[in-house]
């Protein structure tokens, strides 16, 4: 019988015998280790004359992390002998005892003691020697000093490894800052190494999805369905195959984990002792542009804790209708077909915890906050510019200091090669700070001007934003979803806040300069339910309390009435 490879394939009623093996890499597991490791352990059970019930390997996890604990098959084994699957008299052979643990003396003792004191038995192949809670009291106490003898070396091996590969590495990102040497071959999956092995260069056809991913999530697509149109569209998986992951997929851990790094920008982040060390800007090639990036991770802030109702129309005003008494955000309410309309209504009033009680007509506030951007637009442009042209004034300035620092970090260390002053180290230092400082007050300028510049983006543009608007009314049913969240998601750009009061007074507040627009709108007061059919009338007797039914923008002394043709 072929021996299981899973813990719930294991024989019941009898004990067990399984053969463990672990290397902490991939590149290990191409070496001579698991297979030497395998025949340690089929050497022991044949001498010992037991079948081997469960063979169990760790590819690629650490026992000094303890990874082979929280994610590997050692995990599930030790899982299943606390929850007595496996039983008093079964086995587990592995060549030595730091397959089993690298951690510290104590937690290496812990989880020997969770195994062999429930009657199960760890034989290290290696030298045959057996590792139980059984037999005579001497022969206890050596198995205890001995496992705690291999614990501590193999802890102190790998605790010294861990030290050398960490300034290895930090040499490694020095010489990287200093110079953009490549650090190896493993890379984000859309580049490679080049064939001279001095720098990284994009793989053909990646960066048109990279570009692709972005603009999905722009235009209002979550990491599942852009994981599905990927899927769909028939794009090949980049992830590499390993012993942990049999074949590549696409999946949204992956298509996050693309989005809100900063590799596709070119930046490499280097880390010690855990820790992340300052980014190497213009280390990889770029694949997407700064201010592509940061719409994208507007877009995808926007989209979080408002996924809405499945099913539900899209509501082009989510994430910025905000209650002016309580401040919480504004949602929508349907009634059906047999109501009014579609209302918006303050999330704490309907619990009764605000009093700002009023509903107001979606159709008409979605109306109102068109109209008014589209007022504000020439504006808002002006204003867009004016601040444009500061940043670049003020962001050439900066760059102007940062060539001045960077040439006098390249004399100093030309100097540096040619005599041994320790003074040279402090002044390298200090320059080397500056400059650091420098690019990211650059950064920020340049982040300013992307956030200006948006507005006079053929793209982005208010006035494009209004030109899609208007045509959503020819944007097929099963489109229409995403149109509108397109919509949605182009009116953030421009809007901080839309607030409603108790009066059926609603301001939006856009985002670029101190700019308002006011309006009056139609709206009614939100009824409690009493836990009756019948309908209660106010004291005033009058049940819908109904105010000014127009759109009045301000410092525009001629009201407008606005009737929406039909729900968008």
């Amino acid at each position: 019988m072929r021996p299981a490879t899973r813990v719930e394939n294991l024989p019941t009623g009898r004990p067990v015998h399984l053969a463990y093996l672990r290397v902490s890499s991939e590149e290990q597991a191409a070496g001579h280790g698991p297979a030497r490791q395998r025949d340690l352990n089929q050497s022991w059970f044949a001498r010992a004359g037991l079948a081997i019930d469960g063979v169990f390997e760790d590819i690629g996890y650490s026992a000094f992390s303890g990874e082979h604990l929280r994610s590997g098959q050692l995990g599930r084994i030790v899982a299943a002998i606390e929850d007595g699957r496996i039983g008093l008299g079964s086995t587990i052979a592995m060549e030595n005892l730091d397959r089993l643990s690298r951690q510290s003396a104590l937690e290496a003792i812990e989880l020997y003691s969770r195994i062999v004191r429930r009657g199960v038995a760890i034989v290290t192949s290696a030298d045959g020697f057996r590792y139980a809670d059984n037999g005579t009291a001497e022969e206890k106490m050596v198995s205890v000093i001995m496992s705690l003898i291999h614990f501590t070396r193999g802890h102190s091996e790998s605790s010294v490894k861990s030290v050398r590969v960490s300034k290895a590495w930090a040499s490694k990102a020095e010489k990287s800052r200093d110079s953009l040497t490549p650090h190896g071959q493993r890379c984000p999956a859309w580049l490679r190494l080049s064939a001279d092995r001095k720098s990284y260069e994009l793989v053909p056809g990646r960066k048109a999805v990279i570009a692709d991913i972005f603009q999905w999530t722009i235009d209002g697509l979550g990491r599942r369905a852009i994981t599905k149109r990927l899927i769909s569209t028939g794009v090949a998986p980049w992830s590499q195959t390993s012993a942990k992951r049999q074949r590549p997929v696409w999946n949204d851990s992956y298509i996050s984990k693309i989005l809100t790094g900063r590799e596709v920008l070119g930046e490499y982040i280097p880390t010690s002792g855990g820790a992340d060390l300052e980014p190497i800007r213009g280390y990889y090639p770029a694949a997407i542009d700064q201010a592509t990036h940061r719409r994208a991770q507007n877009a995808m802030a926007s989209r979080r804790g408002s996924g809405g109702r499945k099913g539900a129309m899209t509501n082009l005003l989510q994430g910025f209708c905000k209650c002016a008494t309580c401040g919480q955000g504004m949602t929508i309410i349907d009634k059906g077909a047999r109501s009014s309309g579609l209302k918006l209504v303050c999330r704490r009033a309907i619990l009764g915890d605000c009093n700002n009680a009023l509903r107001y007509d979606y159709l008409r506030a979605e109306a109102a906050v068109i109209f008014g951007l589209s007022t504000a637009s020439d504006d808002l442009i002006a204003k867009a510019a004016k601040r444009s042209d500061e940043a670049h004034r003020e962001r050439a300035d900066r760059e102007a200091e940062l060539e001045t620092v960077t040439s006098a970090i390249q004399r100093l260390v030309r100097r540096m090669a040619e005599i041994d002053d320790p003074a040279l180290t402090g002044m390298l230092a200090e320059y080397r700070k500056s400059a650091t400082s420098l690019e990211a007050t650059i950064e920020g300028l340049s982040e300013r001007i992307r956030a200006t510049d948006i507005h006079s983006d053929s793209d982005g543009a208010p006035a494009a934003t209004i030109a899609f608007y208007n045509r959503l009314d020819e944007i097929p049913e099963d489109q229409l979803p995403a149109a509108r969240q397109k919509v949605n998601q182009q009116l953030r750009e421009h809007i901080s806040k839309v607030s409603f009061d108790e009066a059926g007074h609603g301001v939006i507040r856009f985002r670029e300069g101190d700019g308002v627009s006011e309006f009056w709108q139609s709206a009614w007061k939100l009824r409690g339910n009493r836990g009756s059919f019948t309908s209660r009338l106010g004291p005033d007797g009058i049940q819908l309390r109904a105010f000014q039914a127009q759109v009045t923008i301000k410092d525009h002394p001629e009201s407008r009435e606005v009737h929406p043709e039909k729900s968008r």
